[in-house]
């Protein structure tokens, strides 16, 4: 047998009964940890909330682990149950759980007093409800109890930050420690002894049990629990606390199979305790695990321990061992589901895996867990199980993920037969049904749209995150299924890729818009249509401009943009800096331009530029200013940013051709000096983005110098642009200084 599960400190149970006890804080680290997107099959088909803490969940051992503090709060609760019968109702809740969990030792002692007829004692605020309780000396006694286990508390809370998760190690006076605990238990006896009220008595023993716990005497914590068994009242909330710490004693000192024997009894007998007994069950080898089981007195005691084992393993071994022992034992359906799950969570039902390298994605379609489907076929068919429609239902489930449409059906139809009318079990046969077609579609035709449609906005309309994975995985099911029919408007409709290559074409985007424009649709198509938002139809149409501004045609970007609202750019497009910059120029003074108004700019330059006379080099360097700075080089990327990232980038945002092209323009054009190095340098920059961008990684090493690096030096050194550039560029400085004139270039590092 492999006991592969880490090993669980014994502390959760004991840290838990603390807080029953005392009110304090404590809670394990909550959350469900994303199981509910990684499965489709619904453990709540099992119609009982109680053992939803031990659902299958990746990452932890139980699918909420904030169970645990909801385990808190419930024994609290029965703690004052127990005390509102000791007091016969007399006493307000409210009014005694505050004295309880959170009034000082001072206030008891107040109190006591008060009630004994001392006035020369402060009044506390609502004293008058216990002044008012007629049986006096069961009241005062009950208040010393109080006190007692308010001086007990401090060791508990002390050791539960010793031994806890966070594993924080105070310094301790271990000396007055001791001498303290043992004055407490001295204390204790006495109280214990002298008490006639067995209500009292129970409690006194509880807290020396506690006492001996914290004190690390394990032994005689287990002595004293035996020998006071009488105390404790048998199936009483205290007897289970206590049998706890009598547990978490017998697992100290190494009797794992007694411990865990009686870890089980708890988990068994006592629901608020269920979770924090699960935690601390863990027998540790094949050996101990046999002693354990010989513990066992009756064959449904055996089937618990079968029960927690697999819980802690996730293997399908105890489910069939208690099969054997008990086909009827109300747990085993949990087993099973959980097997179901598990499986789920092994194949990656909600993940994608690529498809035959073409760079598209697909669903995948998980192999059969053959042993898991036999159990359960053979279970099922044999009759007698508790919950038979579990058992149906994960068989069809599984044949479903496998793809075997017919057989997952015939399953499915048994279930909805058996099953009761609840929401969550009608909901998972329906799934189970549409997920047994999806998998075993080899292609979609014409005929199954309808009810597809009808399927998917049902699916669209259910919660929870579990149905809206697998509504995500249908669609994708779907998407690809159409992609290889070569439909990619309805591909995309089912599932959207951002940045795909399909919006690169905005032949492509008008046959989209075109489809959702479409005013006869289907029940179907009109479910396509709706899946793409309105904001989205105008994002298609600023694609298309954007396809065109990085394509060149200027002019019909501009006409795209012109019809749409678009956003305002971060710095001022136009403008070059030495040093690429663009945090620095969104948080300067600069002139805002809306995406709209930036091309239509751009173009009056190319128009003004292409008549000639003395604006057009001026005019021709702003334009590739422009398209620098539209690039993933400049200022103003954020100008192929769309709302739904539909936009293909690479490699059109890192080619600098078109801008060099105009600044090239620029230097031929002028007669100024200054402008015609600007336009020389800005060259130089396009010759190192692009170098840098055909080999990312520097595999041939630095920059080495290029043409406008060479023709900056020897033609412009005389302009004050130059010795700009030497002092803000680094590459540049490195060039000159190695190189200060002919040859053939060097390599440069900054």
């Amino acid at each position: 047998m492999d006991f592969t599960a880490s090993k669980i400190s014994v502390f959760f149970l004991t840290a838990l009964l603390v807080v029953a006890m005392t009110g304090s804080a404590f809670a394990c680290a909550g959350g469900d940890f994303g199981v509910e997107d990684q499965t489709f099959f619904s453990p709540e088909v099992i119609g009982d909330p109680s053992v939803a803490p031990f659902f299958a969940a990746p990452d932890t051992r139980f699918y909420k682990q904030d169970s645990m503090k909801d385990s808190s709060e419930v024994l609290s609760a029965v703690n004052l149950d127990d005390w509102d019968g000791f007091f016969q109702g007399a006493i307000p809740r409210k009014a005694w759980s505050e004295l309880l969990y959170k009034a000082p030792v001072s206030r008891i002692n107040g109190l006591i007093l008060r009630l004994k007829g001392r006035t020369d004692v402060t009044k506390s605020a609502d004293e008058d409800v216990f002044l008012a309780f007629k049986d006096r000396a069961s009241l005062i006694a009950a208040l010393y109890y109080v006190g007692f286990a308010k001086r007990v508390e401090p060791y508990a809370i002390e050791r539960r930050d010793q031994d806890g998760w966070n594993g924080a190690k105070q310094k301790i006076n271990l000396s007055l420690r001791q001498r303290v605990i043992s004055n407490l238990i001295v204390n204790g006896e006495r109280a214990l002894g002298a008490s006639n009220l067995v209500f009292l008595r129970e409690r006194y023993a509880f807290q020396l049990l506690r006492l001996l716990y914290f004190n690390s005497e394990y032994d005689h914590c287990v002595t004293f629990f035996d020998q006071h068994r009488q105390d404790f009242a048998v199936g009483g909330a205290i007897s289970w606390r206590a049998m706890g710490y009598a547990a978490g004693a017998r697992y100290k000192t190494k009797h794992f199979a007694e411990a865990n024997y009686m870890y089980s009894r708890i988990f068994d007998h006592y629901a608020p305790m269920r979770v924090t007994a699960a935690w601390s069950f863990h027998p540790q080898e094949e050996a101990d695990w046999s002693r354990c089981l010989s513990e066992a007195n009756t064959v449904h005691e055996k089937a618990v321990l079968w029960c927690l084992l697999g819980l802690q393993t996730g293997s399908l071994k105890p489910a069939k061992e208690i099969y054997a022992l008990d086909p009827q034992f109300d747990l085993l359906p949990l087993l099973v589901i959980r097997e179901v799950n598990w499986a789920e969570m092994e194949a990656n039902v909600t993940g994608d895996q690529q498809e035959d390298g073409t760079g598209s994605t697909h669903p995948v379609k998980p192999e059969l867990r053959k042993e898991l489907l036999a159990f359960i076929e053979t279970a099922s068919e044999k009759g007698g199980v508790a919950k038979p429609w579990v058992w149906e239902l994960s068989a069809g489930y599984l044949l479903a993920m496998a793809g075997q449409r017919d057989l997952a059906d015939r399953w499915l139809d048994k279930a909805a037969k058996q099953a009761p009318e609840d929401v969550a079990i009608q909901r998972q046969i329906r799934i189970s049904r549409l997920y047994a077609l999806l998998q075993s579609m080899k292609e979609v035709a014409d005929g199954d749209e309808p009810a597809l449609a009808k399927e998917l906005v049902w699916l669209k309309g259910e919660p929870g995150d579990r149905t809206t994975a697998f509504f995500d995985w249908a669609t994708r099911r779907l998407s690809a299924l159409y992609r290889k029919k070569g439909e990619e408007v309805k591909a995309f409709c089912l599932h959207d890729v951002q940045e795909d290559r399909f919006y690169g074409d905005s032949a492509n985007i008008d046959r989209l818009l075109q489809f959702l424009n479409k005013a006869d649709k289907s029940a179907f198509e009109t479910f396509l249509a709706a899946r793409y938002l309105p904001a989205q139809r105008s994002d298609l149409v600023e694609v298309k401009a954007l396809n065109a501004l990085y394509a060149g045609d200027y002019e019909l970007a501009s006409k795209l943009f012109s019809g749409i609202k678009t956003s305002v750019l971060r710095a001022d497009p136009f403008e070059i800096h030495v040093r690429d910059n663009h945090d620095r120029d969104a948080a300067a003074k600069h002139k805002d331009y809306t995406k709209t108004q930036f091309v239509l700019r751009l173009v009056d330059l190319i128009g003004e530029a292409g008549k000639g006379g003395p604006n057009a080099a001026q005019c021709y360097f702003e334009a590739g200013n422009a398209l620098y700075n539209i690039s993933w080089f400049g200022n103003s990327r954020v100008m192929y940013e769309t709302e739904a990232d539909h936009f293909r980038r690479r490699p059109r945002t890192v080619d600098g051709s078109r801008a060099a092209a105009f600044y090239e323009k620029a230097m031929e054009l002028s007669t100024d000096r200054e402008l015609k190095a600007r336009a020389c340098f800005m060259l130089s920059k396009c010759e190192v983005n692009s170098y840098y961008i055909r080999d990312p990684d520097k595999k041939a090493g630095d920059f080495i110098a290029g043409k406008y690096f060479h023709v900056l030096r020897d033609s412009y050194g005389d302009t004050k642009y130059y010795q700009e550039v030497i002092q803000e560029c680094g590459y540049f400085k490195t060039f000159i200084s190695k190189h200060p004139g002919g040859g053939k270039g060097v390599e440069l590092r900054r």
